[in-house]
C-alpha cells in the first residue's frame, strides 16, 4: 500500500515496506528548480516515520549490464601486462638475450679469424716441405747434416 500526500511542490510517495522516497516532477519542472522537500511534505514524512536519517533514503543505482565484461577485460589486461613486464619471455628477457647474442657473435668472429689462420697453416704444411722444415727447426731443434748449431744464452 502506498500513501501519497500533495505538499506545496511535487507529489511524494512513501512505501510502507521500505523507507524510500521517490520524487516526481510536474511537467516542465526539473529537480534543480524544485529544490528540497516542501515543508508540508517533510512534516508529514516526519509524523509517519519519525526523523529521517541520511541513510534511510538509499541512492538509486543503475546496474551496468556489461560489468562482468569490463572486469574480464581488466583481468586480461593485467595478465598480459604481467607477462610483458615480469613473466617468461618478457621484454627484460628479450633484451638480455639480445645482449648475449651480440657477445656470442663477437666471440664467433674472433674464432672464425683464428680458424682461417689455422686453415692456412694446415694448407701450407700439406703443400710443401718448407713449412715442415721450419716447424722442425723452430719447435724440435732439428738441424741438417753438416750444420753447426750454436746456442746463445739470453742475458
Amino acid at each position: 500500500m502506498v500513501n501519497a500526500k500533495r505538499g506545496l511542490g511535487p507529489l511524494f510517495c512513501l512505501s510502507q515496506n521500505a523507507a524510500r522516497v521517490v520524487q516526481w516532477c510536474p511537467l516542465g519542472a526539473s529537480p534543480e528548480t524544485l529544490g528540497s522537500l516542501p515543508t508540508a511534505a517533510a512534516e508529514w514524512l516526519t509524523e509517519r516515520t519519525g526523523p529521517l536519517k541520511a541513510t534511510a533514503v538509499p541512492q538509486l543505482q543503475r546496474k551496468n549490464p556489461l560489468r562482468w565484461l569490463q572486469i574480464g577485460l581488466l583481468v586480461l589486461l593485467v595478465m598480459l601486462q604481467f607477462r610483458w613486464w615480469l613473466g617468461e619471455n618478457s621484454w627484460v628477457d628479450v633484451s638480455r638475450l639480445e645482449a648475449d647474442v651480440a657477445a656470442q657473435e663477437s666471440i664467433n668472429a674472433e674464432r672464425r679469424a683464428r680458424n682461417e689462420v689455422l686453415s692456412a697453416r694446415v694448407a701450407d704444411l700439406k703443400s710443401g716441405l718448407d713449412a715442415v722444415e721450419e716447424l722442425g727447426r723452430s719447435d724440435l731443434g732439428l738441424i741438417r747434416p753438416g750444420e753447426v748449431f750454436y746456442v746463445i744464452p739470453a742475458e
